[in-house]
């Protein structure tokens, strides 16, 4: 056996070029195996160069071209079935390494994922898992074949929406993979465990695992591309929308390419896109690609957490589209979990805080707020806000206030701003500037001005002619400093702020910067 892929890949490449198919075929069967998933697509190169006969005859090889059609974008599945297929009847008929049987059902498990077929998927993880009960194979063999099957498994889980679970075989896998460092295996656990412990709304532990990731990601392993990055690219993408960092996400995304085209990872990169996508062109460009999503998701075999999370950005798009009846009907098939992972009760009240029924969006959130530490934190960070919104809204300032500095402190440590993007904008204007006047550290000041930046609507409160963005700005102005200085931290053009600061000196009728302060100061605005 080679001592590593290099070797091995020199020493199968000069007997390919001597025409030493046999010889070739032989240590192609022997090894490929060895170099399973993380090299299927070098050794399909190889393979192929083979007489047809020759690489028809031997299982592995059929198995080893059965796991490639995975790594060669886009995957096809239907023919991963067909290599396995023919693997099987070779197997039935002869006497072979008992670990081939083991491996074809983890490839048949994740052809099936492709296809949708996730309780199919399951059950050939589990198959993989009992037969390697009663094979007898070489520790280190064993070992390897446990850890894919675990992963398999943990996929399926993870996809089937059964997180617990999912996280249990992602770790034992990645605990046996520390006696050998599959790095393409090691990456693709990676990053399916950052996607169950986002998904369970765990506020650290997704950024921890990416960052072991990369640890496990040394230059040119696995290729470019490869569908074992694609978990860690999604889950990076993730965090990146939750931190309101849309173009990382675009980037990351435009990283995935096609790569998971046929996999088990489509509808999740199809589910990123669509949150970008409503981020960048509106929530009708959303609600478009929702529905393409919906459409696979017809043929899907109980997508728990692929329907779950495609319902729930469905209702929001459509409670920031105002089709209010429309998100109630698509709320109606959403079930909250034991944890609130999915929350019904956070997107019911969001939609109260759309109509103007801010004591109703406090009692839908009641069963969320007394569970506490037991709810998924990251959804409680929503459901806190709109609560603080709706305190606000039926004149609690004093609640309001104590709950807005608690939010607006925890969004300035975690970076999260995705718990505000579907407050309405008039209510959440309000509850900034109520923050603005408290005494607040630099760090969660800058967060407010990045917040109310964001925000594009005139309110109604203190000072009627100015408009979110420009009350930013008034109050750098107010504190001395110069438009360059402004454009400089808040991070835009100079000629934006020049704009913005000669429209404020028309509303509000000052022809310099003192009286701008001055009548500013009558309003009760201050630094």
């Amino acid at each position: 056996m080679a001592t590593s892929f290099a070797e091995f890949r020199e020493s199968l490449d000069s007997l390919l070029d001597q025409q030493s198919f046999t010889e070739a075929a032989t240590a192609l069967a022997d090894d490929a195996l060895e170099h399973v998933p993380e090299r299927a697509t070098e050794l399909r190169e190889r393979i192929l160069r083979l007489p047809e006969e020759l690489w028809t005859s031997h299982p592995s090889l059929a198995l080893v071209l059965g796991a490639s059609s995975r790594n060669s974008p886009p995957a096809n599945p239907f023919a991963a079935l067909s290599y396995v297929d023919a693997a099987d009847v070779l197997l039935s008929a002869g006497t072979f390494d008992p670990a081939l049987a083991v491996m074809s059902c983890v490839i048949r498990s994740s052809a099936f994922l492709g296809l949708g077929r996730l309780l199919d998927g399951l059950t050939q993880a589990d198959l993989a898992w009992e037969l390697l009960a009663t094979v007898d194979v070489p520790l280190r063999t064993r070992m390897q074949l446990q850890s894919l099957a675990l992963v398999q498994h943990g996929i399926c889980r993870l996809l089937l929406g059964e997180l617990s679970q999912a996280r249990q075989d992602l770790e034992h896998a990645l605990a046996l993979q520390q006696e050998r460092q599959d790095r393409g295996l090691v990456l693709e656990a990676r990053g399916c465990l950052a996607l169950v412990e986002y998904f369970a709304g765990i506020p650290n532990s997704p950024y921890e695992q990416v960052a072991w990731a990369h640890q496990a990601r040394p230059a040119g392993s696995p290729p470019p591309g490869a569908v074992s990055e694609a978990p860690i690219l999604i889950a990076e993408g993730l965090l990146a929308i939750d931190e309101g960092r849309i173009d990382l996400a675009d980037t990351l995304l435009g990283r995935i390419g096609e790569t998971t085209t046929g996999t088990e990872y489509e509808l999740l990169t199809a589910h990123l896109h669509s949150i970008v996508l409503g981020a960048r062109s509106g929530p009708r460009e959303q609600l478009d690609a929702l529905r393409d999503i919906r459409i696979q998701l017809r043929g899907w075999q109980s997508p728990g957490l692929l329907e779950q999370l495609h319902d729930s950005e469905r209702a929001l798009a459509l409670i920031v589209c105002g089709e209010i009846g429309a998100a109630r009907d698509a709320m109606t098939a959403l079930m909250p979990d034991a944890y609130h992972v999915c929350c019904p009760a956070r997107l019911l009240a969001i939609l109260e805080l759309h109509t103007g029924e801010f004591e109703s969006a406090l009692r839908r959130t009641d069963e969320c707020k007394a569970m506490g530490d037991d709810h998924s934190p990251r959804n409680l960070a929503h459901v806190e806000v709109v609560r603080c919104v709706a305190h606000e809204a039926l004149g609690d300032s004093s609640i309001a206030a104590v709950a807005a500095d608690r939010i607006f402190l925890q969004a300035a440590r975690t970076g999260w701003r995705r718990q505000f993007a579907a407050i309405p904008h008039h209510l959440l204007g309000r509850v900034i500037d109520a923050a603005r006047q408290r005494r607040k550290d630099e760090e969660t000041l800058a967060m407010l001005d990045e917040l109310a930046l964001g925000l594009d609507v005139e309110e109604g409160n203190s000072l009627p002619p100015l408009s979110s963005r420009e009350r930013v700005i008034l109050r750098h102005l107010m504190a001395g400093e110069t438009q360059h200085q402004i454009s400089t931290q808040l991070r835009v053009s100079p000629n934006t702020i020049k704009t913005q600061v000669r429209s404020i000196y028309r509303k509000l009728g000052a022809a310099s910067r003192h009286e701008v302060i001055d009548r500013a100061q009558r309003y009760g605005i201050s630094v």
